[in-house]
């Protein structure tokens, strides 16, 4: 179901665990402390308040009797600079709980997602994931995604 700022708390909640995964196979980078879940949560809860208080974002939370089991968050950007994109929908932040996954419940909020997208004048998506991230890796290959860019950092 879409959802706006009124869902904040439960987007959060669903970033966290997000972050606890992320976390667990995120590479070392020497010098740079990866936040703490708390550190990164209220990072991002504002970031979303941010977002969700214009109309140049989405959210989504897929439930299943009653039962929140995932999360898609993302925004619109311009066009690329180097391909041919027409606007842009980006996925900022993606979950599904482990015990549903292989259900179709990220395949839906996927869907949403686009649907939402193409309503609001976009024609490709992009999103960032953690490298070591084997489980989205293989789900969003799966979805027809293709590695364009790869981010890499280092402390100074």
């Amino acid at each position: 179901m879409s959802v706006g700022a009124d869902r904040l708390d439960d987007l959060v909640e669903f970033w966290k665990l997000l972050h606890r995964h992320q976390a667990s196979v995120c590479p070392e980078v020497a010098g740079l402390r990866v936040l703490s879940e708390t550190e990164s949560a209220e990072i991002v809860a504002e970031m979303y308040r941010e977002w969700l208080s214009r109309p140049e974002s989405f959210a989504f939370l897929a439930e299943d009797e009653g039962r929140q089991v995932g999360f898609v968050i993302g925004f619109y950007e311009e066009p690329h600079f180097m391909w041919e994109t027409g606007r842009v929908g980006h996925v900022d932040s993606f979950y599904v709980l482990p015990e549903t996954r292989g259900q179709g419940v990220g395949r839906s909020l996927m869907e949403a997602a686009y649907a939402a997208m193409r309503e609001a004048g976009a024609s490709t998506v992009a999103l960032e994931m953690v490298a070591g991230n084997a489980v989205a890796r293989r789900f969003y290959e799966k979805e027809g995604f293709t590695t364009t860019f790869v981010q890499m950092h280092r402390s100074l």
